[in-house]
């Protein structure tokens, strides 16, 4: 078994997992992740994911030549490898939709997005697909600012008024051409997971450990030629809050009334406590140095 720690999480796994921070023997675990029979037939390789949250005994998530999960509770999860899969593909379903489902049961709140460390804060940058989320999140480590989150954020909203964001581990997902456009020192570039993905692992050495108040978050808009940062009133906020919370993705889940009302009150907790406001990047990555500059303004004010 290996124990590691991400997204505020002692995770005790039977899986060795790339990327997490390990951690000693002795902590406590949030959540164990095990092999098992998950009780529950295996598509044939080539099928489609199967996402079937009112399995009896738990959630199951099934990504077809890869491996099935059942989500028992908050605190474990079983899984059953494909024949032909390997430990390297496992993580891009356990870190991403699996353990966004953990973190969604244990009440946290879960944005679809990248996140660095300015001035002993966390700044996040939310958008569409290929707004640019972790691209812009590489441009401020190469400029030398820590890594918090990449792709998945999960916030802790135990105390309304304090915005606490959980780090995730050291990585990021890159396209070649953005990790060309901006290098990062030491970082090492991993193998694709999947042979028709997009972008690749870049697992980091500079990497912020400690939980983090949210300073700011920015809705990534790509267009003109200067970087502008454009404010959003309370309404807008919320809605964009909503929009880009990571169980957007569960789109089929049988959420209950008191499950979506949480949602809204968590929404509307952040959208009064936390900047956010469209920031407008330019479609050059070799300008991405202003919007470092213009950021770090914004934020701390010099």
């Amino acid at each position: 078994m290996y124990h590691y720690h991400a997204f505020g999480l002692n995770l005790l796994s039977q899986l060795p997992l790339t990327g997490p921070v390990s951690t000693t023997t002795g902590s406590r675990p949030d959540l164990v992740i095990e092999a098992g029979c998950i009780d529950y037939a295996l598509p044939p390789v080539g099928s489609f994911p199967v996402f079937d949250y009112s399995a009896p005994g738990g959630t199951v998530m099934i990504w077809p030549g890869i491996a099935g999960f059942r989500i028992t509770g908050p605190e474990k999860v079983v899984y059953k490898q494909y024949a032909d899969s390997t430990d390297l593909l496992m993580p891009f379903a356990l870190l991403g939709p699996v353990m966004a489902w953990v973190l969604h049961l244990r009440g946290k709140f879960l944005l679809h997005a990248s996140a660095v460390e300015i001035d002993g804060g966390a700044v996040a940058f939310i958008g569409d697909k290929l707004a640019g989320k972790s691209t812009t999140a590489a441009a401020f480590v190469r400029a030398g600012y820590q890594m918090v989150t990449d792709d998945l954020l999960v916030l802790d909203l135990d105390a309304p008024d304090r915005l606490i964001v959980k780090p995730g581990y050291p990585q990021l997902k890159l396209t070649d051409g953005a990790a060309a456009a901006i290098p990062i020192k030491d970082a090492v570039a991993m193998p694709p997971v999947l042979a028709n993905a997009d972008k690749r692992q870049h697992m980091l050495r500079r990497f912020s450990t400690n939980p983090l108040p949210l300073r700011a978050v920015y809705v990534l808009d790509r267009g003109g030629d200067e970087p502008k940062i454009l404010d959003l009133n309370f309404a807008a906020r919320i809605e964009a809050l909503a929009r880009y919370n990571y169980v957007v993705r569960f789109e089929e889940a049988p959420f209950s009334q008191d499950e979506r009302g949480r949602l809204f009150q968590q929404c509307a907790a952040i959208a009064d406590n936390c900047s956010i406001g469209i920031l407008q990047i330019p479609h050059a990555l070799e300008r991405l140095y202003q919007v470092e500059f213009l950021v770090r303004q914004n934020v701390i004010g010099h």
